[in-house]
């Protein structure tokens, strides 16, 4: 039998050993551990040196500033996102290997390199993120609320929006019901002669479009295996996408939680945790989607025969969608000071879960 691990026993730093002053809005280590992006609110992304403590590198491309960053799989390229309504991938590999040369501007000394490619959207970009072994695609979430997967590939370059096809669905047909009790009301008043419509016969507009809102996405992540994408909405829905096929396969309401902030997965990608409006962290075991994808994948293809460039999701392609409830395994919350949590990571092995809130 395995005794028990005491959490008091286990060797952690109890001190700050390092300050970098980089005055950034937040930070993420490269795959290595060794370089560390931090963004600024002016702009730039200053990458740092974690053996000598220095900036190494300084990358200026945003004009506003800068909302999320993202390393490639083996930490040759960057991703910077921005409110100034850009996504760039930067590539560094010629610049970290010993150069500490300040540049990533046009005049930077050799930064018109270093910028492999820019790409615009029609609002300001809230995250961005690489597929985890592609690093030509992108996961892109406006502050609209609108999800965007990107492929830079020559062969395969284009955008695709990622959104709720069941609700889609269910907006057409209540649209297609309103439209026929209008046709009928109409025909009855032409038939009787002297028949009117009275305001209250015909359906307002309201019953559908202007009431029936599709809920923005709040955040958006690939799972660890990059098969698939993970979406919260702002009414807490998890929606889960086909990362090839793009179409959704699992659509989950998560009683309670309201707006969904973050998602994070174990390493395994067997157990998924979403941070949430209502102040809870909560594990669930992730639903098997291959049976879901295999068939959106057949209907998909068929439908691609009659659209050769199928560019939106839409609910012809994903007729089996997994809507399961998600009960989770656990919930963690703070029931005396009702922290809100700002920050959650799974430990290396998953066994562990760390939240990091402020007390105000």
């Amino acid at each position: 039998m395995n005794d028990v691990i005491n959490p008091f026993q286990i060797t952690h730093p109890t001190a700050i050993q390092t300050s970098l002053l980089a005055s950034a809005l937040f930070s993420k280590f490269d795959p290595s551990g060794r370089w560390i992006a931090a963004g600024k609110q002016n702009g730039s992304v200053v990458i740092w040196d974690l053996d000598t403590k220095a900036p190494v590198r300084v990358l200026d491309g945003h004009v506003r500033g800068v909302t999320s960053v993202d390393w490639s799989r083996y930490g040759r390229y960057v991703l910077t996102s921005s409110k100034d309504w850009n996504v760039i991938v930067w590539d560094l590999a010629e610049r970290l290997a010993g150069s500490s040369t300040r540049g990533g501007g046009a005049g930077g000394g050799g930064g018109g390199l270093q910028r492999m490619k820019t790409v615009r959207f029609d609002s300001s970009v809230m995250s961005a993120s690489f597929h985890p072994r592609n690093s030509k695609i992108i996961l892109v979430l406006l502050s609209t609320g609108e999800l965007f997967i990107t492929d830079l590939r020559r062969e395969y370059r284009g955008r695709v929006e990622l959104c709720d096809t069941l609700f889609q669905r269910e907006l057409r047909e209540r649209e297609r019901e309103r439209e026929k009790l209008e046709e009928g009301e109409e025909g009855e008043g032409g038939g009787g002669g002297g028949g009117r419509q009275t305001p209250s016969s015909v359906p307002p507009p309201t019953s559908t479009s202007r009431e029936a809102k599709r809920s923005p996405i709040t955040v958006a992540r690939f799972d660890i295996s990059g098969r698939y994408v993970f979406a919260g909405t702002a009414n807490g829905m998890l929606l889960v996408f086909n990362t090839r096929t793009k179409a959704m396969v699992g659509r989950h309401r998560v009683a309670g939680a309201g707006t969904m902030k973050s998602l994070d997965f174990t390493r395994n990608g067997r157990r998924l945790v979403t941070n949430s409006s209502d102040r809870t962290l909560r594990q669930f075991t992730i639903p098997n989607y291959q049976q879901t994808s295999s068939s959106s994948h057949t209907n998909n293809n068929t439908n691609s025969s009659s659209n050769s460039t199928p560019m939106l999701a839409t609910a012809t392609t994903a007729p089996n969608v997994n809507e399961q409830e998600l009960e989770p395994t656990h919930r963690f919350n703070d029931p005396i000071n009702k922290t809100a949590w700002h920050v959650m990571a799974y430990s290396p092995d998953g066994e562990w879960l760390a939240g990091g809130g402020s007390f105000v």
